[in-house]
């Protein structure tokens, strides 16, 4: 059976150079974590926790939804993340890896194999998804995921590149408004990357 953590206990945990040593543990009532702290297998996080940079964590952990974490953390094989989780820049992430709906991601993170996205989604082999920041009217990240199909996450919308095409046209009847020139434009860029097939 797993030890529950309190926050003052995991504030009691020790550190050796540096890094807070955390064992394998059920994690569900503890919010804030700061930096550098490492984690072994099968660790339990509740929603909204807050890790800061560099920390690690070992296989098959799972993390509650709206969870934040700075740079360079690194993930083990496994790891299962509910909806709306933030990663900073530089995040690593072994195979199998699942992230649930509207999870963000910074510059430079790294997939391995296996991993799926938006709880369904499972990419190709290559790097699973492209992004663009600042689209349309409210500014947002679009994000176009390597499935055979292509699909895209913009704000509340998700569903695949054609889906994405025929909502933009519908939303945006007139041809030169920007938020229908910009979309287009990156589905295109999205169709040449992950299946040229389906430019237009």
């Amino acid at each position: 059976m797993k030890t529950i953590y309190t926050q003052e206990m995991f504030n009691a945990l020790p550190v050796v150079d540096g890094m807070r040593h955390c064992p394998t543990g059920d994690y569900t009532q503890v919010r804030a974590f700061g930096s550098y702290c490492t984690f072994g297998n099968n660790c339990t996080f509740g929603h909204r926790c807050r890790f800061g940079h560099r920390c690690e964590f070992d296989s098959s952990c799972t993390f509650g939804s709206s969870c934040t974490f700075g740079h360079y953390c690194t993930f083990g094989h496994y790891c299962t993340f509910d909806y709306g989780c933030e990663f900073g820049s530089g995040c690593t992430f072994d195979y199998g890896c699942e992230f649930g709906h509207r999870c963000t991601f910074g510059h430079r993170c790294r997939f391995g194999h296996r991993c799926t996205f938006e709880n369904t989604l499972k990419v190709q082999d290559g790097y699973p998804f492209l992004t663009f920041g600042g689209g349309g009217s409210e500014n947002r990240t679009v994000y176009f995921y390597n499935t055979p199909e292509v699909h895209v996450r913009a704000g509340c919308f998700l569903g695949t590149l054609e889906e994405f095409r025929a909502k933009v046209l519908a939303d945006c009847p007139e041809p030169t408004a920007i938020k229908r020139v910009q979309y287009m434009s990156l589905a295109n860029v999205a169709a040449a990357t992950f299946n040229p097939t389906l430019v237009k």
